[in-house]
């Protein structure tokens, strides 16, 4: 389970009449930005699974050794809530989309950091783990397990 807390922000942007001349863009955009600007503090917590759609398996038998093959591991999407603790709204505008944002937000967060703790080498061994102790309690001897396009031999 992941918990971040962090401040969401959003504006609006200027016209995009004023890009044509550098001064007047920067201007209008620092004006855009004050007049607009919403920032509210966020929790965000959920969870992060990865796993293997096993109903994609392909198994076949050579002699005593049995090979299946199991599609590559994948990060489900997080599932997260978020509470707003306090939210500052713009003066020209109103951003009613800001917890949804900041759902987003957190949900890449902890998606992000889950594959850089490696939830998907975690979810491949599992995979090989559950597979290969189905098929010895059915009797076999020699099982292979890959990965369509990589060999993982177990």
């Amino acid at each position: 389970q992941y918990q971040t807390v962090f401040e969401m922000e959003s504006h609006k942007d200027a016209p995009d009449w004023t890009q044509e001349v550098p001064v007047l863009n920067r201007l209008a955009s620092s004006i855009a930005e004050g007049a607009t600007k919403n920032v509210a503090l966020v929790t965000v917590t959920g969870t992060v699974e990865a796993g293997i759609d096993l109903s994609q398996a392909e198994i076949s038998q050579r002699g005593n050794s049995t090979t299946i093959i199991i599609p590559a591991a994948r990060v489900y999407p997080a599932n997260v809530d978020a509470v707003l603790h306090s939210q500052k709204r713009g003066v020209t505008w109103d951003d009613r989309n800001l917890a949804l944002k900041a759902r987003r937000e957190g949900a890449n967060r902890f998606e992000k950091s889950s594959r850089e703790a490696g939830i998907l080498e975690v979810a491949r061994k599992r995979a090989i783990d559950q597979v290969t102790r189905l098929f010895d309690a059915a009797g076999l001897d020699s099982v292979n397990v890959e990965f369509k396009g990589e060999n993982i031999t177990s």
